[in-house]
């Protein structure tokens, strides 16, 4: 994203927006970014992976319905599932063009335990290899160093004791993923 910020920057520019860029080092960053400085913006664009993307929209939830803004999505992440899902652009520049227009689309948010989520939400057997691939591998690697980091967790997956329930159901059983 480094190499291509100023193309972003230019595109919104171009679209009438005053530009204001802030730049993590540290995981949950995005989210107090977003709690301390959404509420005095109309739009707030992330560029990232499905991580970046789930701790903005982690903040814009907290902030109350009459504060929040319009959310727009740059991918630049490893694989990019949720971008992949909308048909997002996976080129920067063309997902800029698309993150500064005015066609808004409503997407629901789900909540599990407190937290937040954009489109999926899982528990057990290597449901944590995308937050604990280094970023150095993944640079690397692409998608393969998820591969690898899943193969070295097969000898540590365990059963989670968990109850549905939705609706007039319930459901209660041991699980390894979910």
């Amino acid at each position: 994203m480094k190499n291509k910020l100023s193309d972003v920057i230019e595109t919104f520019m171009k679209a009438d927006y005053e530009v204001t860029v802030y730049a993590t080092q540290r995981e949950e960053e995005a989210t107090e970014i977003v709690l301390e400085h959404a509420g005095d913006y109309d739009r707030v664009v992330c560029s990232g992976g499905d991580g970046t993307l789930h701790e903005v929209t982690q903040g814009l939830m907290e902030l109350p319905a009459e504060k929040r803004p319009v959310c727009g999505y740059i991918p630049a992440g490893t694989v990019n599932d949720f971008a992949r899902g909308l048909k997002l652009p996976m080129r920067v520049k063309l997902a800029a063009r698309v993150s500064a227009k005015d066609k808004i689309k409503p997407l629901d948010i789900g909540r599990m335990n407190g937290r937040c989520f954009t489109y999926v939400c899982a528990f057990g057997a290597f449901t944590s290899v995308s937050y604990e691939t280094p970023q150095a591998f993944k640079n690397l690697l692409g998608k393969t160093a998820y591969l690898l980091q899943g193969m070295a967790q097969l000898g540590s997956i365990k059963a989670y004791h968990v109850k549905i329930q939705a609706d007039q159901e319930t459901i209660e059983d041991d699980f390894i993923f979910g």
